[in-house]
């Protein structure tokens, strides 16, 4: 729940240069590296002085202000204080064929943006498109990728849970 006073996630995050998740823990100060710092200070160009918001998937949240940077990383401190947004009842999930090629990636990343809670893709019967036992972990694990990417883009306080692919009855 938010606190009295505090901004809506929306609002806040909206003067903020980026977005990142970083897991569990809204510590006063952050370090940002590997692939986010990476996308942050070399790709974004973001730099000293500059406001981000950071959440931890799980609907926390809290603005930050860039203090150093270095190559590939970030040191941010906190710039306000820490807000949840409360989980909407009922969520919403959705169910997809698994399509072929690139498109299971294109619907979980729209589905994230639209603001879907759970995400599950189907393997019927008469799809074309299969996912072998062998390689289906890999797939899962990037559709989840996929879901926290998009989570940061379109700055959502939740990342939706992507489901194992389950067969319709």
């Amino acid at each position: 729940m938010r606190a009295p006073g505090a901004p809506h996630a929306f609002a806040a995050t909206a003067g903020a240069a980026a977005h990142v998740l970083v897991g569990p823990g809204l510590a006063e100060a952050l370090r940002i590296e590997g692939p986010d710092g990476h996308h942050l200070e070399r790709v974004r160009r973001l730099r000293v002085g500059e406001r981000v918001t950071a959440g931890d998937g799980a609907g926390a949240w809290r603005p930050y202000r860039i203090v150093a940077t270095a190559r590939g990383r970030l040191d941010l401190a906190a710039d306000g204080v820490e807000c949840h947004e409360p989980r909407l009842t009922p969520g919403l999930g959705v169910a997809f064929g698994i399509g072929k090629g690139t498109k299971p990636e294109q619907v979980v990343a729209g589905l994230t943006e639209l603001g879907v809670d759970r995400i599950v893709p189907l393997a019927s019967a008469r799809s074309v498109a299969r996912w072998e036992p062998d390689r289906a972990d890999a797939a899962l694990a990037r559709l989840r990728r996929v879901a926290r990417e998009a989570a940061m883009q379109c700055r959502r306080a939740r990342v939706p849970e992507v489901a194992a692919p389950v067969a319709p009855a």
